[in-house]
């Protein structure tokens, strides 16, 4: 859907990942909205194992972005892959990963693409879900129909 970059927040002097939209994808039918559905989710999320959103922009030249949570890290697919993690290590970030969709299935959203990829690990061990761009709402009536 996008790309996304690490940058300076100048404003606040700290650093900062942009998600932005390629300029190609924004002319496809629904795409703009797709985006600004996956912010305003991320919006509405307080969650210390969710990545936390801090700005959005819709530029003149029609471009969009959003700025959140830089981690320092690595997903888990890649401490998966490379074979660097242990049993109580694994337990600990399902905790922490079931702890955070908990919470954002409390609040009636349903992620839709959990997977080792968009699960991003600190150097500190903490978990983070990010990604929520197949996100979905009550209002969508996804999550009543998985959810009876």
């Amino acid at each position: 859907m996008g790309a996304v970059y690490k940058a300076t927040d100048r404003q606040l002097g700290r650093d900062v990942a942009i998600k932005v939209v390629h300029q190609h994808l924004l002319a496809k039918p629904g795409m703009r909205e797709r985006f600004r559905r996956e912010v305003d989710t991320l919006a509405g999320l307080c969650h210390p194992n969710v990545v936390r959103l801090y700005d959005y922009e819709e530029l003149e030249d029609g471009n969009v972005f959003y700025s959140m949570e830089l981690i320092d890290g690595v997903t888990l697919q890649q401490r998966l892959e490379a074979r660097q993690i242990s049993i109580e290590q694994a337990t600990g970030l399902l905790e922490q990963v079931a702890s955070a969709i908990a919470a954002v299935h409390s609040v009636g959203i349903l992620h839709r693409d959990i997977k080792a990829a968009n699960i991003l690990i600190t150097r500190h061990g903490m978990a983070k879900v990010t990604d929520f761009g197949l996100a979905a709402g009550a209002q969508s009536g996804v999550f009543e129909r998985l959810t009876k």
